[in-house]
């Protein structure tokens, strides 16, 4: 009886987890001369899959600010193809070096020159399918000359 109680409290998880297709990264290190790093997750024009951040994560080796933002215009330059982590293909597309248009800034981030890489949670933060390009999310240095990186994290469900 305990056995089979177990079993019917498990079968909603294996339902969530059957609705997921992958899990993504996508990650940038550049070498920066007096320039912006800018990396976005953005949701394609006709998004068949919900977009679920999960986290980033900044190193530079020189002081600079972060800055994550929401929903600018959507980037056309340059395209980055996301890392599997595990699953499928992903819906979504990336951009380094984006090119992405201002959106709504949620958070800045002061980062000392050489601190330990940064880590924020993002699981607050979805993008729903069929939500179009114009819904991304964005993480940015300020202009700087130095080495930076930024890696986002995020799983897409049906």
């Amino acid at each position: 009886m305990l056995r089979k109680l177990c079993l019917l409290l498990l079968l909603p998880l294996g339902a969530l987890a059957a609705d997921q297709t992958g899990v993504y990264s996508l990650y940038q290190e550049a070498s920066l001369s007096t320039a912006i790093q800018k990396i976005t997750v953005q949701q394609i024009a006709s998004g068949t899959r919900d977009i679920q951040f999960k986290t980033a994560s900044m190193w530079c080796n020189a002081a600079t600010t972060f800055t994550l933002s929401l929903n600018g215009t959507a980037a056309t330059a340059t395209t980055s193809t996301p890392t599997i982590l595990n699953g499928t293909a992903a819906t979504a597309t990336g951009w380094t070096s984006s090119n992405v248009g201002s959106g709504t800034t949620i958070q800045k981030y002061d980062f000392l020159a050489g601190a330990n890489e940064k880590v924020i949670e993002l699981s607050d933060f979805k993008i729903l399918k069929g939500a179009g390009t114009a819904a991304n999310l964005t993480i940015a240095t300020t202009s700087i000359t130095a080495t930076c990186r930024i890696s986002i994290k995020w799983s897409e469900s049906k």
